[in-house]
């Protein structure tokens, strides 16, 4: 992947983390919560548009069945690796929309208990490779903090739409 070789050759631009939290909607689960962390690395910028390469991690703790089946998991909880690409537009503004979208994979963790009572038969973890795909929108409050409100779709063998607002740090060339 190039994502590392970018990260590697330590180009002097800047990079930004961001603590999120959310909701997590999906199918055959209700809503739940999540927590997130994203990191951005700026690749180029230009007065219209900025492009950086970024790593989310987004953890969803247990999110309890939509649907009665005995022989179902009672609950969910769900990991999110995924390394990708993010565009912003008129990145020098203080309100900046971004599009981003990657690669990677997602971990699932079903309940010890079945819906019936009965031990959850089986391995409970799987893994998938994962695409995450969204957008979403920066607003500067001062010259290193920010917030994000965004929208994204980590699908892997199911949708897994989060919706979340978090606290942007900057840090390094402007």
């Amino acid at each position: 992947m190039l994502l590392p070789l970018v990260f590697a050759l330590g180009l002097p631009q800047s990079q930004d983390v961001t603590l999120s939290i959310g909701s997590h909607m999906g199918e055959d689960f209700k809503s739940g919560r999540y927590l997130g962390v994203n990191h951005a690395h700026r690749i180029k910028k230009t007065n219209s548009l900025a492009l950086s390469g970024v790593f989310d991690f987004i953890a969803s703790p247990n999110r309890k069945a939509d649907f009665v089946n005995p022989q179902g998991s009672r609950d969910v909880a769900s990991l999110f690796a995924m390394p990708g690409l993010r565009v912003s537009f008129n990145p020098k503004a203080r309100l900046s929309p971004f599009v981003t979208g990657g690669l990677g994979l997602a971990v699932y963790e079903q309940s010890q208990l079945l819906q019936n009572a009965a031990p959850f038969p089986g391995s409970r973890g799987t893994s998938h490779f994962g695409v995450m795909f969204g957008g979403g929108v920066d607003f500067k409050v001062y010259r290193f903090v920010g917030l994000r409100f965004d929208a994204r779709n980590y699908y892997a063998q199911r949708n897994n739409i989060l919706l979340g607002v978090g606290l942007n740090f900057r840090f390094g060339a402007k």
